[in-house]
């Protein structure tokens, strides 16, 4: 409630925004522009990541090995799972995809559509360890395949589990759990064993091929922008033109229409002239809606820039609603892509990051700092826990010991004789004594650490357990 009540009044205080040229009578416009953009906004920018990523649909890319500091390409990567990572194309057919026995490594195949919503996931929470067969299939397919050319059609077709996605275009996100380097070579099979393959379906809709064939200008405008600078996605989206970025919208929704729910804004929608399932020619409008389009644009930009939907706990950020899966939360999903595109559901995992200490104060290098658990108030995970040390800019630290996180599956940390758990946070060794409980952190300058939870319980859902103050020593 409180995140409608700050969008409303949002939506109300930016009428002063409008320049006097625009007349009064197009407040209404403004408002539906301004609520268009940013319902627009995750899937304009999930077309761009997967521009940036160019990667060949209906494959899996495979991550093989753990980050390091040298690895300065990613950004805020975990070191406790790799990554498999597929963009499928449904407008041709279903696409089978084939998961191996997993055992009790912890694994999140997280499936995403193009509006940013999860709305599947085979998983060790959900699927169990077994292997298993999912046939995806798009909005528009028929329930029947009409040209196969898998030899095992009718065994599969008995044992599938179908998954029907929103969209045409679907992101898949794979997390398999990962202990150590000594680790690559059973991962590394079962990452092999993570199998898509496309099943031809005579009667996908022609008008869908086209219509997905037009207007390509503009996705390799996208593509150059990547290629002549080191922009990431969400300033490519940044960049936009309001005419670009709204007939991009027109065009993405052919193949990915509106989620049902979506009806409200789709019938506003039409009075500004976006209309799904057909194209946008910004240019044809009326001058005065392009002006309201422009303006809008650029205002509903900066608001999602400015909110802060995670709310903190002793200083820890920590989301576990309205994340992977968002209904007409539109600002929150706007939000949310921005800031960290591909979140899961907090079922699956959640996160926590920290900058400062309980006296609010940040983190820097040259001090020492701990994190008490008390007995029995560890993170609650079904799978497990960990804590990362990352530098101001997101990146791994270099350290004397090569240990860039601790994790409760190691079987590392020493508990105190009463049960309960210490963390050293520091550049320097805290004693051979409590060396295990050892997380490096930088000899000087800003750091912050984040805390995941693989699988949580309930009590780390609920609020029920609260997350610790970190204290400087």
């Amino acid at each position: 409630m409180k995140n409608i009540v700050i969008h409303l009044f949002l939506i109300t205080s930016l009428f002063f925004l409008i320049p006097s040229g625009i007349a009064k009578a197009t407040e209404s416009l403004y408002e539906i522009a301004y609520q268009t953009y940013i319902y627009a906004y995750p899937i304009v920018l999930m077309k761009s990541t997967q521009i940036k990523q160019n990667v060949p649909v209906n494959q899996f890319l495979h991550y093989r090995e753990l980050p390091l500091p040298s690895d300065r390409d990613i950004v805020r990567w975990n070191r406790d799972t790799l990554y498999s990572m597929a963009w499928l194309n449904l407008s041709d057919g279903p696409v089978l995809l084939t998961v191996p026995k997993t055992g009790d490594r912890y694994y999140l195949l997280q499936i995403l559509d193009m509006w940013t919503d999860t709305f599947a996931g085979p998983s060790s929470r959900t699927t169990g360890s077994e292997e298993g067969q999912f046939l995806i299939v798009g909005p528009n397919w028929d329930g029947q395949i009409s040209s196969i050319s898998l030899p095992n059609i009718d065994e599969l077709v008995n044992s599938y589990k179908l998954i029907k996605s929103p969209t045409n275009q679907v992101w898949i996100v794979g997390r398999t759990e990962i202990g150590d380097e000594d680790d690559y070579s059973s991962i590394h099979e079962i990452q092999d064993g993570y199998h898509l393959e496309q099943i031809s379906d005579q009667k996908v809709q022609s008008n869908q091929k086209e219509a997905a064939s037009n207007n390509e200008s503009h996705f390799l405008k996208i593509a150059n922008e990547f290629k002549n600078g080191a922009l990431d996605p969400p300033q490519v989206v940044a960049q936009m033109e309001a005419a670009t970025f709204f007939e991009i919208f027109t065009q993405l929704m052919i193949e990915n229409p509106p989620h049902i729910n979506d009806w409200p804004i789709v019938a506003i929608m039409s009075k500004i002239g976006i209309i799904p399932g057909k194209l946008l020619d910004f240019k044809s409008l009326d001058q005065n809606i392009q002006e309201v389009l422009n303006q809008a644009a650029k205002d509903a930009l900066k608001a999602i820039g400015e909110q802060s939907p995670v709310p903190v706990v002793n200083n820890w950020r920590y989301i576990t609603t309205f994340m992977g899966s968002y209904g007409t939360s539109y600002m929150m999903r706007a939000v949310i892509a921005l800031t960290g595109l591909g979140a899961n559901l907090p079922e699956d995992s959640v996160y926590a990051v920290t900058y400062r200490d309980c006296n609010n104060e940040y983190f820097n290098g040259s001090k020492n700092y701990i994190i008490h658990f008390e007995k029995d108030m560890t993170p609650p995970a079904n799978a497990f826990w960990s804590l990362i040390i990352y530098d101001s800019s997101g990146y791994i630290v270099e350290n004397p010991i090569n240990r860039y996180s601790l994790n409760s599956k190691q079987n590392l940390m020493k508990f105190n004789p009463d049960g309960s758990l210490d963390i050293y946070l520091q550049n320097s060794s805290p004693g051979a004594e409590w060396e295990s409980n050892w997380l490096p952190v930088p000899p000087s300058g800003l750091f912050n650490v984040t805390l995941r939870i693989y699988w949580p319980k309930r009590d780390a859902l609920d609020g029920t357990w609260i997350l610790p103050k970190v204290y400087p020593r």
